[in-house]
């Protein structure tokens, strides 16, 4: 693997390593569906109704040449696997969202993002004007699998500062 994780350094399509983008669809959209896919078949043997709740990206639906194509297309991959998933598992009572964080300070790249100077860089790309902190997604998590979002299927949450709304930059 090159030292970009697979990534062409110029973003370009004809240029990234193909390992990439098997192991990208392989990690994030086979990964939503088995997991989904277990999921349903135990709620469904139990017949319990509940949630499944998956995590995406917001770059389900911009482009983000920084996080690559292979990236941006199996997110969107999950995105739309949950909104079908969701139909079809209604009728059970299992209710399918997803949460599609944007810039969270986490160990993704290595740790990089919680180098101050980084987040400072970072922050400018947010309308809010700063990263995210993983604490904050719990709330959104809690309120997905209580009873609160119980007439609540095949949403798509973004929790990532109004970045979806206009992208990087």
């Amino acid at each position: 693997m090159s030292p970009t994780g697979g990534r062409a350094p110029d973003g370009q399509i004809d240029t990234f390593e193909l390992e990439h983008w098997r192991r990208n669809l392989d990690v994030h959209l086979s990964g939503a569906m088995y997991t989904i896919r277990h999921a349903a078949r135990v709620m469904k043997a139990g017949k319990k109704s509940g949630s499944i709740i998956v995590t995406s990206s917001n770059a389900s639906t911009i482009t983000a040449p920084i996080v690559a194509t292979a990236y941006v297309a199996a997110k969107a991959g999950v995105s739309h696997l949950v909104r079908n998933v969701a139909l079809e598992l209604a009728e059970y009572g299992i209710r399918v969202n997803t949460i599609s964080p944007g810039l969270f300070v986490t160990n993704i790249g290595g740790g990089v993002l919680s180098d101050p100077a980084v987040q400072a860089v970072w922050d400018k790309s947010v309308p809010l004007g700063k990263m995210g902190q993983p604490s904050q997604i719990k709330a959104l998590a809690l309120y997905l699998a209580s009873d609160a979002s119980s007439f609540m299927t095949g949403a798509e949450l973004f929790i990532d500062g109004g970045i979806s709304l206009r992208g990087f930059g």
